[in-house]
């Protein structure tokens, strides 16, 4: 399966889990039940299937783009984490360290995916160094949370851990906001570099430059004949 098709997967799954959410709601407000239970459990896969089909078209796009290692890991992790989410929604394990795999496995996948969202941005040059702080903040926030799951950080981390938590957020979120900008931003700097190697666009503005060459001179002739027309006509005047 190419990059395209798995993109066209990824968004038939989605949209078929967002109509499968929606009916669901529409059956449990309008038929009231007691079996909440089973209901919550559908919600609760149908929101994981949206989940993972939103990571899987981030990283199938960036698939598109050329990049292999960090949306083929994408797409693994978030296979395994959905796997995981179901199983333990509906065999409900109870052992501990199932449930901190799953949430590490989750972390990292949508991660990965969001990484690849990032990726599938086109910078130029001067801007490309957002790429490494994305890897490094993202990342970094995904290991940080896995490792309070792991080592229970959440409830004996402190108020530094916290803290570190809320920080590394605000950053991603900074970092999230910055790079669309910057492709945005890019756009200019590409077309230019366009028109310098393209050799069809360097023939069409010298093209451009002479015609307006060529109406300057125009409006010149223009206003030397008015010239010599008021000349003649100012000398016949004198001559009479």
């Amino acid at each position: 399966m190419n990059s395209q098709q798995l993109t066209k997967v990824s968004l038939r799954a989605f949209i078929a889990s967002v109509v499968a959410a929606a009916i669901m709601g529409i059956v449990a407000i309008g038929i009231p039940t007691r079996n909440w239970e089973f209901e919550l459990k559908v919600f609760i896969t149908t929101a994981i299937i949206a989940g993972a089909s939103i990571c899987g078209l981030a990283c199938g796009g960036c698939l598109t783009r050329g990049h292999r290692i960090l949306p083929s890991i994408g797409l693994v992790l978030t296979a395994v984490s959905a796997a995981l989410l179901m199983c333990g929604v509906w065999l409900e394990p109870n052992g501990e360290w199932y449930w901190k795999s799953t949430a590490v496995a989750s972390f990292y996948a949508v991660g990965c995916a969001h990484l690849s969202m990032l990726f599938m941005a086109n910078l130029s040059r001067g801007y490309r160094w957002s790429y490494i702080i994305a890897y490094q903040l993202i990342l970094g926030l995904a290991t940080l949370l896995a490792a309070g799951v792991v080592f229970n950080l959440f409830d004996h981390g402190g108020e530094g851990f916290w803290r570190l938590t809320g920080v590394l957020a605000i950053l991603v979120a900074a970092i999230t906001l910055l790079v669309p900008v910057f492709h945005f931003m890019s756009r200019e700097q590409f077309a230019a570099e366009a028109a310098v190697t393209d050799p069809v666009f360097a023939v069409d503005e010298e093209i451009a430059r002479l015609k307006k060459r060529l109406l300057q001179l125009e409006s010149q002739r223009q206003v030397l004949l008015g010239r010599e027309v008021a000349d003649v006509a100012a000398s016949k005047t004198r001559l009479n």
